[in-house]
């Protein structure tokens, strides 16, 4: 298996497990979007700092693997999406802004391997700020608010950018208004006005997807349109992800389907992420589907408690667990924020994140399968080839355009 294929992985156990435990926190989030490759990045400048041998540095391994082959898995999604024919953009930056307690040796390490920005550690977060706004194209416009604590040593920050053209597109003419039905608290449930995407033809997808839980998939492909039909598409592809039932159990449990447990892939034996799984199994037939055309934000959230749910406990509390960061016995992680958003039109895909690590010293059917997503949902973006999640989110009740 090849150091970006295992890292891939990696990553996409790392985030559908995060993932499953955010919807676990707030079951009923209008919104729950998180990037994998955003957040992975961030926790693997943390895990450079990390001292060698140390529990903190066992407890990243345990969910990344080598942060070196981390850096590599995502120059490899950066060069499948400068392919021709792709059809997306997509950015991926990071950023250290450093303190004087931060060993140059780290910062090196930072700007080699993870091709980091370096800087030094601000009086205000309007610098990074700025950063992360101009590094998503606008999407992200304020990770950080209030003021940077004194006992701030480090902000680690990567920030993802994504754009993708459907392969296929929707004919606008088709779109149409219909009724969204949320899931919310209490017994009563008012559906929501949305424009619906709509198109007949052929897609991969099926029914029943066992890997998921038993909820339908249909997959998206991004690029040339003559990569659609081809089994492995153009590179890139959205997965939208419909449970068997309407109702918060039958959602549920296609969320429990997904988490996996969070270890280093670096056996070819390893089983496939269960979105890689699924992918294997649609099949091209033919399909009526609509869509609604929506964006979806999570705002600035912390990633805290879902990551000590995963097992990181040390990075959070130990004492000497970052000595490559700093010689300062008591720095730590402090806290780890992320943001994101995404966008779905009849042109295809827009989407962002940015996340940020504190450090502070402390067969075909006889008619066409009908697709309905109108009712809550799960959507992935995935480049098909290596497993990797882009951005993973379970749309309740986002903003319908």
């Amino acid at each position: 298996m090849s150091a970006c294929l295992a890292s891939g992985r990696s990553l996409s156990k790392l985030g559908l497990a995060m993932f499953a435990a955010l919807c676990e926190i707030e079951p009923l989030a209008p919104v729950t979007l998180i990037s994998p490759v955003s957040i992975g990045s961030s926790l693997a400048l943390a895990l450079a700092g990390s001292t060698p041998g140390g529990s903190a540095e066992a407890e990243l391994s345990r969910l990344l693997g080598a942060h070196e082959q981390i850096a590599e898995a995502i120059d490899g999604l950066l060069s499948s999406a400068r392919g021709n024919g792709s059809g997306v953009s997509l950015r991926v930056a990071n950023g250290v802004w450093a303190g004087t307690a931060v060993r140059p040796k780290f910062i090196e390490s930072a700007t080699r391997i993870h091709r980091a920005q370096a800087a030094p550690l601000p009086s205000s977060y309007e610098p990074v700020n700025s950063w992360v706004q101009s590094r998503t194209d606008g999407e992200v416009p304020k990770l950080l608010s209030g003021t940077p604590d004194p006992l701030t040593v480090s902000l680690l920050v990567s920030a993802v950018s994504f754009k993708g053209v459907w392969a296929e597109r929707f004919e606008r003419e088709r779109t149409a208004e219909g009724a969204f039905w949320p899931l919310s608290p209490g017994a009563g449930t008012a559906s929501q006005p949305a424009n619906f995407m709509r198109r007949k033809g052929a897609a991969w997808a099926s029914p029943t997807v066992a890997a998921l839980g038993g909820a339908a998939a249909l997959r998206l492909d991004y690029g040339d349109a003559d990569a659609a039909a081809d089994s492995k598409g153009a590179g890139f592809c959205a997965l939208f992800v419909l449970p068997a039932e309407a109702g918060e159990a039958s959602l549920a449990a296609t969320i429990a389907a997904l988490r996996t447990a969070p270890s280093p892939v670096d056996t070819s034996a390893a089983p496939a992420d269960p979105l890689s799984a699924a992918l294997s199994t649609l099949r091209r037939r033919e399909v009526d589907v609509s869509i609604p055309r929506f964006t979806a934000e999570w705002g600035a959230s912390s990633l805290k408690t879902a990551l000590r749910a995963l097992g990181l406990l040390s990075a959070f509390d130990g004492s000497g667990q970052f000595l490559e960061l700093s010689d300062e016995p008591d720095v730590h992680l402090d806290e780890v924020l992320h943001a994101a958003r995404v966008e779905v039109n009849e042109k295809g895909t827009a989407a962002a994140a940015a996340t940020v690590a504190e450090m502070g010293v402390r067969s075909l059917p006889p008619r066409p399968l009908e697709l309905r997503f109108n009712r809550p949902f799960l959507l992935a973006v995935l480049h098909e080839e290596t497993g990797t999640p882009l951005f993973v989110g379970r749309i309740n009740s986002p903003q319908f355009s």
